[in-house]
């Protein structure tokens, strides 16, 4: 496991996962609480490509929907557009490429 040396958001966790597959992502974790996979090649302005991979039963049951919050998004949606790059180098140097 990698940690994205790029860029952070307080309390989250950013990973690659040697020997993962394509297409390019990053997985972001909330410890505890949810786990997503960020498509980070296709994100764009006011969209992050992700997807819940994982999300605590109880936030499902909530009225909001599993996953991060708008703050949350926006604060990996702003470092993946500041930093695709850098985690594309990042992301072909932990698969051995």
């Amino acid at each position: 496991m990698g940690k994205a040396e790029s860029f952070g958001v307080p309390g989250l966790e950013l990973l690659f996962f040697p020997g993962d597959h394509d297409p390019p992502h990053l997985h972001v974790h909330k410890q505890g609480n949810w786990k997503i996979k960020v498509n980070f090649m296709t994100c764009r302005l006011g969209h992050l490509d992700y997807k819940v991979v994982w999300a605590r039963s109880k936030a499902r049951r909530s009225t909001r929907l599993p996953g991060p919050s708008g703050r949350e998004k926006k604060a990996i949606l702003d470092g993946v557009l500041d930093h695709r790059e850098a985690l594309f180098r990042q992301w072909e140097k932990v698969l051995g490429r």
